[in-house]
């Protein structure tokens, strides 16, 4: 599953008819009608504005006045195929005075949705162990060292008298905790976070 990370436009074109469609991240489904009206604001000499969307599961599309089939169902497809989650596709067609007929409307629709997805960056939700922890410097210098050879990494640093640092981790730190030499200091209970990373094209499909 991927999320986009920011709005990416795409394009196609043909007999005069332009379609340029852009996908948009979602943080939330409520945000929806508003990109809606700011697509529609920034081209508002198209004659069409179909589009669709998947959050959390839930998927809801619209041809918009385009015949049934054409671009709102496809673009539920394209984005369930290609795991694409958090995100809208809608798409501005201006009509160039020729008729395409449904097979040629739908294969624009489909292509300007897939340019913007095959430039469009992503990003894919990973769950992490994170552990605040106030430490002497020794401890942090040991933590910096040996943090690449085990797997965490470092955020949030405060330093005073003492150092304040979050451990971010994919797996739980106890028995890490033991092999570095510290099992003297004090291990909270990790909070699970959900965060979203740079996905990568190198393990999965576009």
């Amino acid at each position: 599953m991927r999320y986009p990370s920011s709005p990416q436009l795409g394009t196609s074109s043909l007999l005069h008819s332009r379609f340029e469609a852009v996908l948009y991240p979602l943080n939330e489904e409520a945000e929806v009608g508003a990109i809606l009206d700011s697509f529609k604001k920034k081209h508002p000499k198209a004659d069409h504005y179909p589009y669709a969307y998947v959050f959390e599961g839930k998927t809801k599309s619209s041809d918009d006045g385009e015949p049934g089939g054409s671009a709102g169902r496809p673009y539920v497809e394209i984005l369930t195929k290609n795991g694409i989650e958090h995100a809208l596709i809608v798409c501005a067609r201006y009509f160039g005075g020729i008729k395409l007929g449904v097979g040629n409307l739908r294969r624009c629709f489909v292509e300007a949705a897939l340019d913007a997805i095959h430039q469009a960056e992503f990003c894919t939700p990973v769950e992490r162990y994170c552990y605040t922890v106030c430490i002497d410097y020794s401890t942090y210098d040991t933590l910096k060292r040996l943090s690449s050879r085990y797997g965490f990494y470092l955020e949030k640093e405060k330093f005073d008298e003492r150092v304040e640092t979050r451990l971010v981790s994919s797996d739980k730190l106890n028995k890490t905790w033991e092999e570095m030499g510290l099992g003297a200091v004090p291990l909270p209970e990790p909070e699970r976070v959900t965060q979203l990373e740079k996905w990568s094209s190198n393990d999965h499909s576009k």
